[in-house]
């Protein structure tokens, strides 16, 4: 398989109007993933911030994604460049109470705050409540993330809690935002994406 043909939309694992997923290479962990995590710009709001990452420790952590049953994970890609922009996941995937953890990063600034970053969203969680048949998705982050926590929020999830001072950041502590959406919930959603397709390769994501 060429370069070309890994990253066309052919070969995606989910499509919708403004980016598809398809699953992770080593050239994304040595490449653009890998950068940003060294970003304060884009780490400012994650645990991740305080740790230098290295090409050698993303391509270890690709492996690790490879191998594991408990996290699905995504490179998300702009359809009309092709161009790398974020990561997606959906972590600790729980199939006996069928919930997990949904997330998005959005490496790209100029790609964090419109439609790339509303619509990942919205195909992470069709993908964990419609066809991973999940009951429960939970989505977390810092209050001072408000751009992220509104996005999540406008596609109906509902803050279910408040983890007090959770985080040190900046000198000060910062306290984190606990988001929730069941699958009946999003079921009768309107912001539901109706032109997401599913890959017939069935890659496995990450």
């Amino acid at each position: 398989m060429t370069a070309q043909s890994q990253h066309s939309v052919e070969f995606a694992y989910a499509v919708g109007s403004s980016v598809y997923f398809r699953y992770l290479t080593e050239a994304d962990a040595v490449g653009n993933w890998h950068h940003w995590f060294n970003s304060p710009d884009v780490t400012q709001n994650l645990a991740a911030q305080y740790w230098v990452n290295t090409p050698d420790g993303q391509l270890e952590y690709l492996q690790i994604l490879r191998r594991s049953k408990e996290r699905l994970a995504v490179a998300v890609v702009d359809r009309k460049t092709h161009e790398h922009i974020g990561i997606g996941s959906l972590s600790k995937l729980d199939m006996l109470n069928r919930r997990a953890e949904m997330s998005l990063v959005i490496g790209s600034a100029a790609h964090r705050s419109g439609i790339h970053a509303l619509e990942s969203l919205a195909m992470l969680t069709e993908i964990g409540l419609v066809r991973l048949n999940l009951h429960k998705l939970v989505a977390t982050g810092l209050a001072r993330s408000e751009g992220g926590l509104n996005l999540t929020k406008l596609l109906g999830y509902v803050q279910t809690g408040c983890f007090r001072e959770h985080a040190f950041v900046g000198g000060a502590w910062m306290d984190g935002v606990h988001l929730e959406i069941l699958q009946r919930e999003w079921l009768k959603s309107h912001r539901r994406p109706k032109t997401i397709g599913w890959s017939s390769n069935e890659q496995h994501a990450g």
